[in-house]
């Protein structure tokens, strides 16, 4: 795992629904590892027969809970 740092979305926020609308245009999927207070938007950035590369966005929420598209949230580090 390599953080990407110097990123502009690390402290953004929004609301979930709204951000997930987003990144799923963007061929992101809400990581498998979600809880109520935090995710990621995960991505597969290459494949060959031996690995995979992604690109994680994590975030933490801030209001509310993540099954509900009104939660806020703000992003983490990318890696």
């Amino acid at each position: 795992m390599r953080p990407i740092p110097d990123t502009s979305i690390v402290d953004k926020t929004g609301t979930f629904g709204d951000l997930r609308e987003t990144f799923d245009r963007f061929q992101f999927h809400l990581g498998g590892n979600w809880d109520y207070d935090h995710g990621s938007f995960d991505r597969i950035l290459a494949e060959d027969g031996e690995a995979t590369v992604y690109v994680r966005v994590p975030f933490q929420v801030t209001e509310g809970e993540l099954d509900d598209p009104a939660a806020k949230v703000v992003f983490g580090t990318p890696y």
